[in-house]
């Protein structure tokens, strides 16, 4: 993950050989997983697809042997303070992680009817913003990287949304956030909603700009929920050019935009995201792990100093 600087960031795409993303053929179980496809790159501007692994469950569920993780019944109802299960336990818990795996849709059914479309969800709602709203994002863009609109041929797009009856797609703030709620209400966020080669660092911060979203200590908020609502959409539209044979109309795919995302998340928790030390490291030298090592601790001694 090199770090690239200018307005647009278009040289965020390799030059990848196919050859690069053979899959191994020693590896013991290999038969667990099927590649769905190699990331295979027409231009600079749009990507075909990232890497995906669909496996096996088999050997998760042998890992759980002997470990304090238990399967238990379905989920049935969300009380307060108190998860029922379908099989009529009920079990006393401060707060409820879902890790659900690879569907691209919350596991939980929100009501009343229509609350999904209320909080950026896919839904099967009408559609949530005006053709106004999403032609102006889209002339947005096209200012921005005028080479999206030489989008490729493809029949079957992987924004097509009817394998899970939805006709509308995530639009949440920074991916994580109900827009219409950033400012009112903010007491639900979903982490993960995305696809990217770059998982580890992502889900590291995400779910400090969650916390920090919980506890009303973001630095940086949009100005209202009109801006909000604006935000979502721009990077959702963004992902349907941009990742066009992948999910990108569905939900956040992508494969070279995490850097700049990632800065995007220091920002609104007010850390510094040129984290090189120094302009040449910046142009030159690749981000990775070590970079955002100490970020909660810089974060946690902001909060400190605030208080």
């Amino acid at each position: 993950m090199t770090r690239f600087t200018g307005t647009s960031r278009e040289a965020q795409a390799y030059a990848t050989s196919q050859a690069d993303f053979e899959p191994p053929r020693t590896v013991t179980e290999v038969d667990l997983l099927k590649s769905w496809e190699v990331c295979l790159l027409k231009s600079r501007e749009w990507i075909r697809r990232p890497l995906d692994f669909v496996k096996s469950s088999a050997p998760v569920k042998e890992g759980m042997k002997g470990s304090d993780v238990r399967p238990v019944a379905d989920v049935d109802e969300l009380g307060e303070g108190v998860v029922r299960l379908s099989d009529g336990t009920e079990l006393v818990t401060d707060a409820v992680v879902c890790a659900t795996g690879w569907k691209a849709r919350p596991p939980i059914k929100f009501s009343p009817e229509g609350m999904d479309a209320e909080l950026g969800l896919p839904s099967n709602a009408a559609q949530m913003f005006s053709q106004k709203d999403v032609a102006a994002a889209d002339a947005e863009i096209f200012s921005r990287f005028p080479k999206l609109r030489e989008q490729p041929k493809t029949p079957s797009p992987g924004g097509d949304t009817s394998a899970d009856d939805t006709n509308q797609p995530f639009t949440l703030y920074r991916f994580m956030a109900p827009p219409k709620h950033m400012l009112e209400s903010n007491d639900i966020a979903f982490a993960g909603m995305i696809t990217t080669i770059s998982t580890p660092l992502c889900a590291h911060l995400q779910a400090l700009w969650i916390t920090a979203y919980l506890s009303n200590t973001l630095s940086r908020l949009p100005s209202s929920t009109l801006e909000a609502e604006k935000t979502a959409l721009l990077h959702s539209r963004f992902g349907r050019w941009r990742y066009a044979c992948g999910y990108g109309a569905r939900f956040p795919d992508f494969v070279f935009d995490a850097v700049p995302y990632l800065d995007m998340l220091l920002r609104d928790l007010g850390i510094k995201e040129k984290r090189k030390g120094g302009w040449l490291s910046e142009i030159f030298e690749a981000y990775g792990p070590e970079d955002y090592k100490g970020v909660v601790g810089e974060w946690s001694e902001m909060q400190k100093k605030e208080q």
